[in-house]
């Protein structure tokens, strides 16, 4: 059993109304104990995801889902050379082509250079990223106190958006020297 599996098991205790006050006093501290050991784990932890394996892990997904655009099941290259892909949620445009599934031959690429181009003009505000393990340890804590069927999101602070932290871990992964941004009027 993990660390992680650990500290799920013990938010759940704590979420009992039947626990009594002494009870819940132990297992508070046993959960601040496990939270800095998950915290520790982490940030020790050697294993590096390759952006290839990321990528072909997002598309994977979408070809699976026999609802999803076609456009969607494969890399392509734009009008500049650079390997995009989309899964309808987030997109990846590189310069340096990964090994990666292709669209089928028949398929329209989609245009996400009307995603990107007028996303670039517009922003203006830099948002400072996490590192990897501080997003790593934020999403296992998430997790250990609201399970895994919810989607972890990761807040930028006030008046700043909040976005999909396993979304945000891919984008690390891929690009670990991204910056990021958003529009003025935000």
């Amino acid at each position: 059993m993990t660390t992680q599996d650990q500290l799920t098991r013990i938010n759940a205790l704590l979420n009992n109304p039947g626990i009594d006050a002494l009870g819940k006093n132990e297992l508070e501290k046993f959960a601040q104990e496990l939270t800095a050991q998950l915290r520790r784990e982490i940030a020790t932890s050697t294993h590096k995801v390759k952006p290839t394996e990321t990528i072909t892990r997002m598309l994977k997904t979408v070809i699976q889902n026999r609802n999803s655009n076609r456009a969607t099941q494969g890399a392509w290259l734009d009008e500049n050379g650079r390997q995009c892909t989309c899964d309808g949620f987030r997109a990846f445009r590189l310069k340096e082509a990964l090994p990666l599934p292709v669209l089928a031959p028949d398929v329209k690429p989609l245009e996400i250079s009307k995603i990107f181009e007028p996303a670039l003009q517009e922003s203006t505000v830099s948002l400072p990223l996490p590192s990897k393990d501080e997003l790593k340890t934020f999403i296992a804590l998430d997790r250990a106190s609201n399970g895994r069927k919810k989607a972890p999101l990761y807040d930028f602070g006030d008046g700043l958006p909040a976005v999909n932290a396993l979304y945000l871990l891919d984008l690390l992964n891929v690009l670990p020297d991204a910056k990021a941004y958003i529009g003025a009027e935000m």
